[in-house]
């Protein structure tokens, strides 16, 4: 987990501030974000989810990194395919930022929307629980 002091809120509030920004891709976009905890991300979906360590849904904290389907899909050692990924930052919606797959826009939804019927793959932590 990274070596500096940055909580999960922190993570989120960073995530926050960064919506309605452009030219990130979604991989792109957690790399950057995690870069702010000290934590070197590979741009690669599987390797995120290899850094990471499991979290069950009802668990989430903010700055867990969640991943549904979508295109380019990766094989995930759950044998599942995952093809994209947000950011949890919390709120009475229960929601996520992340990268619009069609806009290459920054943006944050409800977990609800986020994760269409089916589409969920699994939630990773990479910054301790406080």
């Amino acid at each position: 987990m990274g070596r500096k002091s940055v909580s999960g809120k922190q993570i989120a509030e960073i995530a926050a501030e960064a919506i309605g920004k452009r030219n990130y891709d979604p991989i792109e976009f957690i790399v950057w974000l995690f870069r702010h905890a000290d934590i070197e991300l590979e741009e690669d979906l599987v390797a995120i989810w290899d850094k990471g360590a499991p979290v069950v849904g009802s668990d989430l904290d903010p700055a867990d990194v969640v991943f549904r389907t979508g295109k380019p899909a990766r094989l995930l050692p759950t044998k599942r395919y995952a093809g994209h990924l947000g950011v949890f930052v919390g709120g009475k919606e229960r929601d996520i930022v992340h990268v619009d797959p069609d806009s290459g826009r920054i943006t944050k939804v409800p977990i609800n929307d986020f994760l269409e019927e089916g589409s969920f793959r699994g939630t990773r932590r990479l910054i301790a629980s406080s």
